[in-house]
C-alpha cells in the first residue's frame, strides 16, 4: 500500500513459505496466501509468476471445495486482470464470467463484486461492446456509492469505466459529468503524484481527442504517458494506450518520426506484457 512492491513481495513471499510448514494451517489460509502473493507478483510486473501462483491458489481451494468461500472468485478475477495485461480480452471476460458464477448471491453489494463488475465492463469496452458494459459499470459504482461513500476514492474506477464508456458511445457530456465528479473526489481524496489522478488525466484526454486535435493535447499525452511508464506495472499498456493516441496525432498532423518514436515507445511498454497476439501489440 506505500508502494513498497518489491519489499511486500518479500514479505509475501515469507509468509507462504512459513505457511506451507505450519500444522494448523488451512487450505483457506493457504490458498489465500497464494492468491496474495500472486497480486504482490502483478504488481511487480513478474505476470509469468502471478500467473502460476494464481493458479495454485485455484487448484488449493477447487480441491477443498470450499462451499462458503469468497477466494475463489477473487482468485478468477486476478486471472481476469492477467489476461486483460496481456491484451487477450476474450479469456478475461471467460475468466470474469467463472467469477461471477462462483460469487454467492449474499456477496454481490460488496466492492469486491464491483470491482469484479468493473473489470467485465472494460473487458466489454476493449471488445468494442460498450453497450453491454454500460449497465454493469452503472451497478459497479452505485455498489460502491452505497457501501463505501460518495467521496471514496473506491468509486474512481467505475467513474474512469463510465467516463470510456460514454466517449465510446460519443456521448462527450456524459462523459465530462464522470470526469468531473472523479477529479473531485481525487484532488479531495489522493496525493497530486497518485497514479490513479495520472490515469484520469488519459480519460479527460481521451475525450479532449474525441472533440479534437491541438498541441496542448499532445503535449498532455506525452507528460500523460511518461508518468504512466514510471508507475506500477498495472498502469503500463494505460502508458502504451497515451503513446499511441499521440502517435496517431503525429502522424495526422504529418510528423512521421515523431509518430513512429511514440510507438516505438508503447511497444517497449507493451514487450513485457503482451505475446504477439496482444491487442495493444497489434494496435501499435
Amino acid at each position: 500500500a506505500k508502494g513498497e512492491i518489491e519489499r511486500g513481495l518479500g514479505l509475501q513471499q515469507d509468509a507462504v513459505a512459513q505457511l506451507q510448514q505450519a500444522p494448523e494451517v488451512t487450505p483457506r489460509m493457504l490458498g489465500t496466501a497464494r492468491a496474495n502473493l500472486a497480486m504482490a507478483y502483478l504488481q511487480a510486473g513478474q505476470l509469468d509468476a502471478a500467473e502460476a501462483e494464481n493458479q495454485r491458489a485455484l487448484a488449493i481451494f477447487r480441491q477443498a471445495a470450499l462451499p462458503l468461500n469468497s477466494g475463489l472468485p477473487v482468485v478468477l478475477t486476478n486471472l481476469g486482470h492477467l489476461a486483460i495485461l496481456r491484451g487477450e480480452p476474450k479469456i478475461a471476460l471467460d475468466r470474469y464470467d467463472l467469477a461471477l458464477a462462483a460469487t454467492l448471491r449474499s456477496a454481490t453489494r460488496t466492492p469486491g463484486h464491483a470491482a469484479l463488475l468493473n473489470a467485465r465492463a472494460r473487458a466489454l469496452l476493449l471488445l468494442d461492446r460498450a453497450g453491454e458494459a454500460l449497465p454493469l459499470a452503472r451497478e459497479a459504482e452505485s455498489i460502491l456509492r452505497e457501501r463505501t461513500g460518495e467521496q471514496s476514492p473506491s468509486r474512481l474506477g467505475a467513474l474512469i469505466t463510465l467516463a470510456d464508456i460514454a466517449v465510446a458511445s460519443a456521448d462527450l457530456g456524459g462523459a465530462l459529468d464522470y470526469l468531473d465528479t472523479a477529479q473531485a473526489i481525487a484532488q479531495a481524496k489522493l496525493p497530486p503524484t497518485h497514479p490513479l489522478r495520472v490515469r484520469l488525466d488519459l480519460s479527460r484526454a481521451t475525450r479532449q481527442r474525441a472533440i479534437g486535435a491541438s498541441a496542448a493535447l499532445a503535449t498532455e499525452l506525452q507528460r500523460i504517458g511518461s508518468a504512466l511508464a514510471l508507475g506500477p506495472a498495472l498502469l503500463q499498456s494505460s502508458a502504451a494506450r497515451a503513446e499511441i493516441m499521440l502517435a496517431e496525432m503525429r502522424a495526422q498532423a504529418g510528423d512521421t518520426s515523431d509518430a513512429i518514436a511514440a510507438l516505438q515507445r508503447a511497444l517497449d511498454l507493451l514487450e513485457p506484457l503482451q505475446p504477439a497476439h496482444g491487442v495493444d501489440r497489434l494496435e501499435a
